[in-house]
């Protein structure tokens, strides 16, 4: 089930005098941390994040908000820095091509088949998804900085594979289950 609000953290909680802008800069740097934040997904190898090291996070957060769109462009500090060093049209884009990007293409495209999956799946019927906050989600027309989506296709992974074995304790075994 989709929480209605992040879990608590400590640090959320002194904000009554921060401007909105650089409660939104903190809150985007914590977000990385539900990337970095899997152990299973780097199977045991140290993680380092150099991007994320104390005197560059201080940095980041030492410059105004308003200087993060100077002239109009996103990351217009960074940009400015590494002008110098990158061709024009890489460094003065207005677009990253990032991959949560086409992530939320494929799942905007693919609502309707995920709706089924969920909304008439077993987590559903067992009520262990709340359906209505599903279904509203999926109607959103946009999702633009929002990864909800990702808890989504991880709920839709969790309902296919519930039907892949859902047969094994009849003596129903696939050849392709094999491997589990």
């Amino acid at each position: 089930m989709l929480p209605d609000e992040p879990l608590a953290r400590p640090w959320d909680e002194v904000v009554d005098d921060l401007p909105v802008g650089k409660i939104r800069h903190v809150q985007s740097i914590l977000r990385i941390g539900d990337f970095l934040d899997r152990p299973g997904r780097w199977y045991g190898r140290d993680v380092v994040a150099p991007l994320l090291s104390q005197p560059l996070v201080e940095l980041c957060l030492a410059i105004p908000s308003w200087a993060w769109v100077a002239g109009g462009r996103d990351r217009a500090v960074a940009r400015a820095a590494f002008a110098d060093h990158l061709p024009g049209i890489v460094a003065w884009r207005r677009n990253k091509g990032r991959l949560e990007t086409m992530c939320a293409e494929a799942f905007l495209a693919q609502r309707r088949a995920l709706a089924r999956i969920l909304l008439e799946g077993r987590l559903a019927r067992e009520g262990l998804i709340d359906r209505d906050r599903v279904e509203a989600y999926l109607a959103r027309e946009r999702i633009e900085g929002d990864y909800d989506y990702f808890r989504l296709l991880e709920l839709a992974d969790i309902e296919l594979w519930i039907v892949s074995v859902a047969g094994l304790g009849a003596g129903k075994f696939r050849p392709v289950q094999r491997a589990y």
